[in-house]
């Protein structure tokens, strides 16, 4: 498995998984720091890293290929994460908080040292 960093030209396949998903992304706001991880099977998985003018970074966007073994998407999203956490710690942050819909994802989350620090809802408002 590598990993390459997001670009544009990515934006296609990953609207794809986003919609296998049953969800919808606005795909025009989605932040600079990306990574699709990928191997000889083709890209597996995205994930983002949202800068703030605090001192966190929030983890967003981690989706990924349905089509692509389990294995595989497992894999991917651990390299993910673990990209995600470097680029935050050289960019100087000093805590990383995620937003997570799916009960498989916190208990990753947990086995990799995050901690449940609360159950809340995200609403958002278009400008």
């Amino acid at each position: 498995m590598r990993l390459r960093d997001y670009t544009e030209s990515d934006g296609p396949a990953v609207e794809q998984w986003v919609k296998a998903y049953d969800q919808s992304w606005q795909m025009t706001n989605l932040p600079e720091n990306g990574f699709v991880a990928y191997d000889e099977w083709g890209d597996v998985a995205v994930g983002f890293l949202v800068k703030t003018d605090s001192r966190f970074a929030v983890l967003e966007g981690f989706v990924t290929n349905k089509a692509a073994p389990s294995e595989h998407r497992h894999e991917a999203l651990e390299m993910i994460r673990r990209a995600c956490e470097e680029r935050a710690k050289a960019l100087g942050f000093t805590r990383i908080l995620a937003y997570l819909q799916h009960d498989g994802l916190l208990k990753r989350a947990i086995d990799s040292g995050y901690r449940d620090v609360c159950r809340c809802a995200m609403i958002a408002k278009d400008l």
